[in-house]
């Protein structure tokens, strides 16, 4: 029973994590119910995410670093640099650049490599930036990030350090002990049950990060939806910055690392800080995902005929 359920969610997962944000909407009291889950759920889906990957791939393309070096260091210094330069010039509020900056200083999503295979990007690519940069990211958040920021957000450089080396290194020890456990042949053969297991986790999320939105969106329409915009537009600038980047490494590893760039794990991060936060970082994390989850299905066909023509390139 548990096995063809798990199948079920992973075959309509899009259909799955649209009806989990419906309900958080529509139920407030549920999303309030689950909004204390959102730690534990990020932190399942990051140890999933660990067991699932190939760590031989990821070590495959450290041994040629050059790229993989200079990916690293444009999603967690010089994106958010970039970032902090843009609301300053724009004079955006408070708790909205917190949330920019905090983005963009974030590592990639743990989904990005599966994207990638859909939207036929470079996937190993994808799976070394997302390894390299989760396990930065306790340093790299509260180094550069809070630095950035003009503002305090109610915890520390140094307390933040320590949430995210424990969040990351106790999931990164359980994957560990887990594939060292069970073997490579029988996590291959489990996958269906632990994309299954993801999809839940999103689902769960999905509901939980609804908390309090409805409320808002009501009482402050205008605002809400402003929020919306900014956040369509910042996924919009943060892609194109990302491919402009990387011209130089060629069209599929270009769009690889724009993808990377606008699809970022603030959950991570958001996750582990206080409720005394500006809402206005919060509100931003939800209506984030809006752009998160759609543009994807927008941009494969116009990946797809921009790495077509570079094909036709190659054959010339």
């Amino acid at each position: 029973m548990i096995a063809p359920t798990l199948a079920f969610l992973v075959r309509h997962a899009t259909l799955v994590l649209a009806a989990g944000v419906l309900l958080g909407l529509v139920v407030p009291a549920l999303a309030a119910v689950f909004r204390p889950a959102l730690p534990a759920a990020v932190w399942g889906m990051l140890f999933l995410a660990l067991v699932r990957v190939d760590w031989n791939q990821i070590a495959g393309h450290l041994a040629k670093p050059a790229t993989t070096i200079a990916a690293t260091a444009w999603l967690l210094i010089a994106s958010p640099a970039l970032a902090a330069l843009v609301v300053k010039l724009f004079g955006v509020s408070p708790g909205l650049a917190a949330a920019l900056v905090l983005f963009a200083v974030s590592p990639p999503l743990v989904t990005t490599p599966a994207l990638a295979v859909l939207l036929g990007l470079d996937a190993a690519l994808a799976l070394v930036i997302v390894g390299v940069a989760t396990l930065l990211a306790p340093v790299a958040v509260p180094a550069v990030g809070f630095h950035l920021l003009e503002q305090s957000i109610g915890i520390d450089g140094f307390a933040m350090l320590q949430r995210l080396g424990l969040f990351v290194g106790s999931s990164l020890i359980a994957a560990w002990v887990v594939r060292r456990a069970f073997g490579r042949e029988r996590l291959t053969a489990a996958r269906g049950a632990i994309d299954g297991s993801v999809v839940t986790l999103l689902a769960v999320f999905a509901v939980g990060i609804m908390d309090g939105v409805a409320g808002r969106l009501l009482a402050d329409p205008a605002h809400v939806l402003g929020v919306v915009a900014l956040a369509f537009l910042f996924y919009i600038g943060l892609q194109a910055a990302g491919a402009a980047a990387f011209a130089w490494t060629g069209r599929q590893a270009m769009l690889t690392l724009g993808f990377a760039t606008a699809n970022r794990n603030f959950a991570l991060t958001v996750a582990l800080l206080p409720e005394t936060a500006p809402a206005d970082l919060f509100l931003f994390f939800v209506v984030m995902q809006l752009p998160i989850y759609l543009f994807p299905m927008i941009l494969k066909p116009i990946y797809a005929k921009v790495l077509a023509g570079h094909g036709r390139e190659g054959a010339t």
